[in-house]
């Protein structure tokens, strides 16, 4: 939603997209599920981010009460956006990416911060990649060019078999931090 709503509430419906059938629980300890849309979505300014329920059931969403972000928090039953009586956050974030050109000039691999010498290889590859680390790999994440979530893993090898030809980029995540490399499968 946008904020054009009265006193810059939710007002008119940016996008929407069903994207599950089911509600998928992660398995850990503050751990959020990605619900990935299908095309990237350009925003701007002040936005809000939530779900339609379309069924009787309960919905359970984790509520952070260490954070009070009470004021950005409504709801809307049929009646019009309504402000929750709840102080806290609601366990719900959007997750922002760069656009496309920010990975088409990319000439050396891209350090979120100084970590451990991490590579990949083979680069150019077709088959499979494997990551050499001084630490071991918490998270790997696969993007295309457009910085559209593909793939992830944890270990230090992962297929590209079934990829299409072209430029990806790796975000390897270890203890110290995280590194970001670009990709050629052939």
């Amino acid at each position: 939603w946008n904020n054009a709503g009265a006193g810059g509430t939710p007002g008119s419906i940016i996008y929407q997209e069903t994207v599950v059938s089911s509600v998928i629980y992660e398995n850990a300890h503050n751990k959020f599920h990605v619900y990935p849309f299908s095309t990237p979505l350009n925003v701007s300014g002040t936005v809000y981010i939530g779900w339609k329920q379309t069924a009787a059931d309960k919905l359970n969403v984790g509520f952070d009460r260490n954070h009070n972000n009470q004021s950005k928090i409504y709801y809307d039953v049929g009646t019009g956006w309504i402000n929750t009586s709840f102080q806290g956050s609601l366990m719900m974030r959007p997750v922002f990416d760069m656009c496309e050109t920010s990975y088409v000039s990319i000439l050396e691999p891209v350090q979120e911060k100084q970590v451990n010498e991490v590579s990949i290889y083979p680069n150019p590859a077709n088959d499979v990649v494997t990551i050499r680390s001084g630490e071991p790999v918490e998270e790997v994440g696969l993007f295309d060019i457009s910085g559209k979530y593909i793939a992830g893993f944890r270990n230090n090898s992962f297929s590209v078999r079934d990829l299409s030809k072209g430029m990806y980029v790796v975000r390897i995540k270890t203890s110290s931090g995280a590194t970001t490399h670009r990709l050629v499968i052939e």
